[in-house]
């Protein structure tokens, strides 16, 4: 096809996706999984080659911006970060420099930029936004644009790392309870709040990785943009054992095969809608704050975890954290509420 050729490809499930591989400034570049039909991959081929300028051309930084979103953040980041990665190009960049040609912006122009975001933006979210800069002047580099990044010499600002929000034990009695009539919502919400599992990990979970025999659940893939996939790190892959709870949950869900939360299809529901649908109703049931996620579920079961005593090296495992430092960042604040505690039992057990 001239510039750029469509392969089909069929995934382990029978499914079949179409790839595309074009040449952008004499490197070649594959995009995987654009598309389920033929015809459909051929135009998103069409688009990229025609959209593609030659080297030399005066290109504003608008059009390099929106095909860097089209090729290398939709479809292939978490919804979420599509979102925020599309509302910083159109809220900032290109309010900025969205009709400026992409060659005449300079680094001094870039530190000037973002040390004047830092005044009223979350030293994060100007982190993000440099990120998103850099990959729209990377696009600029492989299509011959420019020759060098611009934002390689903004520095990332400093953040500190803040308290992961989790829930009280009477918030999570509220939750079960909007989820009561509903077991399917209802275990969903216990494998997170009572085994620390991330929600793809929970959407991906089949009948065959619950041990009823030796009271555990086998956290062996994840559900990732409607695709299975199975983690590269040994520490994601983990044993938990099961709560009462979460035991009685998943047996009384009846699945005895396949995805334990499936769709009619059989395939495994899909996260984005069950999130939108079913976990906000049961958030606002529970009278819980809207700026919850479920990912604090997670956050919960930590703290909850940490407050029954539970070590950091247990809870690394636990939670498929790949090193200790890690469950300490995200968790020491909690530990640390504990330590007056700690302190006056020491003083008691001084004056026994």
């Amino acid at each position: 096809m001239g510039r750029g050729s469509v392969i089909r490809r069929e995934l382990t499930t029978g499914e079949v996706v179409y790839d595309i591989k074009y040449r952008i400034a004499g490197r070649q570049r594959m995009e995987r999984n654009v598309a389920s039909k033929r015809k459909e991959a051929e135009r998103i081929l069409n688009r990229r080659v025609g959209a593609m300028p030659a080297a030399g051309d005066k290109v504003r930084f608008g059009q390099v911006a929106d095909e860097w979103f089209a090729v290398d953040v939709k479809g292939k980041t978490a919804p979420a970060t599509a979102i925020a990665y599309r509302g910083f190009i159109e809220n900032h960049l290109k309010p900025a420099y969205g009709k400026r040609y992409i060659d005449t912006i300079t680094p001094r122009e870039m530190e000037l930029y973002f040390a004047d975001k830092q005044k009223n933006l979350a030293p994060s979210t100007v982190n993000a936004m440099r990120q998103v800069a850099k990959g729209v002047f990377g696009k600029a580099i492989e299509w011959g644009l420019i020759g060098s990044n611009p934002v390689n010499g903004v520095k990332r600002v400093r953040t500190i790392h803040g308290e992961r929000p989790y829930l009280s034990k009477e918030d999570v009695e509220r939750l079960l309870d909007a989820a009561e009539d509903r077991p399917r919502e209802k275990a969903i919400i216990l494998l997170a709040v009572q085994a620390g599992m991330r929600e793809g990990e929970i959407f991906a979970l089949r009948a065959e990785d619950v041990d009823f025999d030796r009271n555990v659940i086998h956290v062996r893939r994840k559900l990732r943009q409607g695709e299975i996939e199975y983690p590269k790190s040994h520490y994601s892959r983990r044993v938990i054992p099961m709560t009462p709870a979460v035991r009685g949950a998943l047996a009384g869900l009846g699945i005895d095969a396949g995805y334990i939360f499936a769709g009619p299809s059989g395939e495994p529901l899909s996260v984005g809608g069950w999130m939108l649908y079913h976990f906000r109703r049961l958030r606002e049931q529970a009278n819980i704050d809207g700026s919850f996620t479920f990912h604090g579920l997670r956050h919960t079961f930590a703290a909850h975890a940490i407050a029954a005593g539970v070590g950091l090296e247990p809870l690394r495992r636990l939670m498929g954290h790949s090193s200790v430092a890690t469950t300490s960042k995200h968790y020491g604040h909690v530990f640390a509420e504990g330590l007056s505690d700690a302190i006056e039992s020491l003083e008691k057990w001084y004056h026994e």
